[in-house]
């Protein structure tokens, strides 16, 4: 467990919540162990000011108390992330010691390329909360509130850390898809009103779900795979050029949903 300034053992109440904690606290030991390429991190990242005032935007979460400065808490714990804990999570003092002798010197190629992403994301995500808020039409009052439900899912205060590092990569394709979804609205919002209703059960079904799981305190694999599958399909129908990265449908979601036993 993570104390700030110490880790130590404490018996959680369930698997899911443990493995968060353990890395959490992973983190903070790793940042102990190397308190000179700590201090180097928080200096490391190119950009963090113009970072920080378009983070300040994002949607902050219900019940959260994050603030501006904890973007760099962020960026640094998903390079610990990536750099040392990117096989896994580490159970051993000798794999720990192992991990940290063969990576540390990885840690400033990492800072770069992860906050070269971040500054994408928040860049395209200023974009949209510019477009979207210069719309007034009442025509397309629905596509944009469904818009920037979609927009507050992805980005909110905390997405950097918490979202998984494969569907963290996909983030500039997924808000490439919303902008061009965007910059068609005002020729085609009738086709764009037609592709909401495509997915409107499965998509309120599966906020339903979502909404239940975040005020319970639990994580749920089976709902974050369905979520990613709804993004998927939202390029899908409202932004072919964009490549989804595996074959999407409605009926896909439908069938997976039931395997998962949702």
């Amino acid at each position: 467990v993570d104390c700030s300034e110490s880790v130590s053992l404490k018996l959680l109440e369930s698997e899911a919540i443990a493995a968060a904690v353990h890395r959490r606290g992973l983190r903070r030991l790793v940042m102990l162990t190397l308190p000179e390429q700590t201090r180097y991190l928080k200096k490391a990242f190119p950009g963090l000011d113009k970072m920080r005032l378009q983070y300040a935007k994002a949607a902050q979460p219900e019940g959260s108390r994050r603030e501006e400065s904890e973007l760099l808490d962020e960026l640094i714990a998903v390079t610990i992330d990536q750099v040392f804990l990117r096989e896994g999570l580490i159970w051993k003092q000798a794999e720990f010691e192992r991990a940290i002798e063969e990576n540390r010197s990885h840690l400033a190629e990492a800072a770069n390329r992860i906050a070269a992403l971040v500054a994408e994301i928040l860049e395209t995500y200023r974009e949209i909360r510019t477009r979207l808020s210069s719309i007034s039409a009442l025509n397309l009052l629905s596509c944009v509130n469904d818009m920037q439900q979609q927009l507050d899912l992805l980005v909110y205060r905390g997405f950097i850390e918490q979202t998984d590092w494969q569907h963290l990569q996909a983030y500039p394709r997924y808000l490439k898809a919303l902008l061009l979804r965007l910059e068609k609205l005002g020729h085609a919002a009738a086709r764009d009103q037609q592709q909401m209703r495509v997915m409107a059960s499965l998509q309120q079904e599966w906020q339903q779900r979502y909404q239940q799981m975040q005020s319970d305190h639990l994580q749920d694999e089976r709902i974050e795979e369905i979520r990613w599958m709804l993004e998927e399909l939202r390029i899908s129908l409202f932004a072919q050029e964009v490549k989804t990265a595996y074959p999407i449908s409605v009926k896909r979601i439908e069938k997976r949903w039931k395997e998962l036993g949702l």
